[in-house]
């Protein structure tokens, strides 16, 4: 049978026999490249180039960066520099035959710990004390001897030596197994961005089959396979940095080495992190931030993990963020009265740079006496990074917006709003220029963060409405619409962000719901009905529409115009995997490319191209 793809260099149609062969020219620009995954024969084995890998190799090629496409296929196939560079000249120069030699090559090692199983003798001496002189990456590449027989016979050689073996036989036959095998993930992973500008890892929880334990994974994206596997609690939260990954379980806190998830240290903290904070732990080049369930703020020395300082907060949802090296702490100063939310900023030494309380002292209105409002910390405060500065909005019917300076603590300027302010759970903060875009749960605010000057520019009812804002392009506000007033459903609308006005509105009337940051959507896609999960974008290359539908399944790309409302491009493309999907949770975007779990496995989704980028399916 003949099936046809695409060149991932110029993109020319390619034909392909189904048969063996692993790699194929295209006669068009005279690159020659692995065939992809689905064309492969279900004989060969899994291990090689991703279709991911593919694409992102032949782009570098074009750009004449051999050297990075290099590094790429080393990290793809796991092979070393001068394997590397023998199938990227393969690749480069045309030349398909040596790129499916090379290829069949690296098939041929992976399938070997199988096919060359009981060729030595039992127990044979001379292959035992071969083992025990070599090292344990040696080990793992002769894993073509039958690792078991080595088990067995390690009893009648030293215990140094047996141990040895044992530990390298082991490592072994992980490398053989699938790295997928027994692992089941949850829904609690992120995204750990690469240096090298290709796409991201995931970094998730799973379960083990085995005996039930959870385990934090590493999934290289590139090479589709689980990088390491570290012992984690089902609860625990972490962050990634270029080097390490911090791992706050229970009341431990350990620093992981990225590359290879070794513990680096742990230590102890003064409780348990709160499962439900979306922001307690921060690092810095120095300094690791924990903010703990007793209200306990803990500066750790990320070399070392010994405690620098430490700091008691209020028990009224204290709130941290970092800004540049330092921490912003949010809480209440209950020896006050009235007591208010206050703000401290602490350098990485714990000394405090900076102090001050929030509160204004509003006019009378038609619907309110005037007087003092009081902050909380859990209202709407936004650190702002880029001016370094912090963004408060809260009160009544007349509500204060304020900006003050986090490097002096003083007010740059109040002023009054009559929209009634929210909670910050409730409450998205936009910056474009100089515009500050605050919208509620009902209410969108426009401030000029220069002069202070605010304006109401959209609100919807408060009785039946909420609404959740995307982003902005072409001079307009991108926002999603829940109405409850009848039958619930939803919509999305271009509010004009001079004027306030709404440019358009395009009913969702499939049955189901948003996925995305706030919503979480947590239903079951299944082909019993027809049912949608969506989430839309907006970014420098435009608005976009993202469905996952049932009956049948598949992804439904969709390109918006901003001015119009119009649809300008839409494509569908198939959904691999399980017949039933739990409903899909976003883990984060990277560019124009959402990432997305699905069930147990991962996809990521580029709504500008309007296709799969990378699939992992464990």
């Amino acid at each position: 049978m003949t099936h046809t793809f695409k060149c991932p260099n110029c993109t020319a149609p390619l034909e392909v026999e189904e048969s063996n062969v692993l790699a194929v020219r295209c006669n068009y620009c005279g690159m020659s490249a692995p065939i992809p995954e689905a064309l492969r024969r279900r004989t060969i084995s899994r291990r090689g180039f991703s279709d991911a890998a593919v694409a992102q190799i032949a782009s570098l090629i074009a750009k004449g960066r051999d050297a990075e496409a290099i590094a790429l296929i080393r990290r793809a196939v796991g092979v070393g520099h001068a394997e590397a560079t023998a199938l990227l000249v393969a690749m480069k120069t045309g030349d398909a035959a040596q790129l499916d030699h090379l290829l069949s090559s690296l098939q041929q090692y992976a399938a070997s710990g199988v096919a060359a199983r009981t060729s030595q003798p039992t127990g044979c001496p001379t292959v035992m004390f071969m083992l025990a002189s070599i090292g344990v990456a040696t080990v793992i590449a002769l894993y073509s001897l039958d690792i078991d027989l080595v088990k067995m016979v390690t009893d009648k050689l030293p215990s140094t030596i047996s141990k040895r073996i044992e530990s390298a036989a082991d490592t072994a036959a992980q490398v053989i197994s699938p790295p997928f095998a027994d692992l089941s993930f949850q829904r609690n992973a992120v995204l750990a961005p690469n240096d090298d500008g290709q796409q991201p890892d995931v970094l998730g929880i799973a379960s083990s089959s085995k005996d039930g334990k959870s385990l934090l994974v590493y999934i290289d994206t590139i090479s589709n396979a689980v990088r390491w596997r570290s012992e984690a609690d089902g609860q625990s939260r972490f962050i990634v940095t270029n080097d390490v990954i911090y791992v706050a379980a229970k009341s431990r806190l350990r620093a992981l080495d990225r590359a290879s998830g070794a513990a680096i240290w742990e230590t102890s903290l003064s409780d348990e992190v709160n499962v439900s904070c979306d922001a307690c732990i921060y690092a810095t080049a120095t300094r690791i931030f924990v903010l703990s369930n007793d209200a306990e703020l803990q500066a750790f020395d990320t070399a070392s993990g010994r405690k620098v300082w430490s700091e008691r907060l209020s028990t009224i949802t204290p709130r941290i963020a970092l800004w540049k090296n330092r921490i912003v702490v949010i809480d209440r100063d209950e020896a006050a009265s009235p007591a208010a939310a206050q703000v401290r900023v602490f350098g990485d030494d714990g000394t405090n740079s900076s102090r001050f309380s929030l509160n204004c002292t509003t006019p009378r209105t038609e619907n309110s006496g005037g007087g003092e409002q009081l902050a909380e910390p859990y209202d709407a405060l936004w650190v702002d990074t880029e001016a370094g500065a912090l963004y408060a909005w809260y009160g009544g019917f007349s509500s204060c917006v304020q900006k003050y300076s986090l490097t002096s603590g003083t007010l740059q300027w109040s002023a009054q709003s009559d929209a009634e302010a929210e909670d910050n759970d409730e409450t998205q903060f936009l910056r474009s220029g100089n515009t500050i875009i605050i919208a509620g749960n009902r209410t969108v605010l426009s401030v000029n963060a220069l002069a202070g000057t605010t304006k109401v520019l959209h609100t919807v009812d408060k009785d039946h409405d909420e609404l959740y804002v995307y982003g902005e392009a072409d001079g307009a506000l991108l926002v999603r619409v829940t109405k409850t007033r009848g039958t619930r459903r939803q919509e999305l609308e271009a509010i004009d962000a001079a004027t306030g006005l709404i440019r358009w509105t395009m009913p969702i009337e499939e049955n189901g719901g948003p996925f995305d940051d706030r919503s979480g959507y947590t239903g079951l896609l299944s082909n019993s009905e027809a049912q949608t999960a969506w989430t839309a974008h907006v970014s420098n290359s435009g608005a976009h529409l993202l469905r996952i539908t049932s009956k049948p399944f598949r992804f439904v790309f969709e390109d918006i115009d901003m001015v119009s409302g119009v649809t300008r491009g839409k494509i569908e493309a198939p959904v691999a995997g399980r017949p039933l999907l739990l409903g899909p949770v976003l883990i984060g975007w990277s560019g124009d490319v959402a990432w997305v779990q699905q069930s147990s496995s991962y996809v990521a989704l580029d709504v500008a191209a309007k296709k799969i980028v990378a699939q992992i399916n464990p």
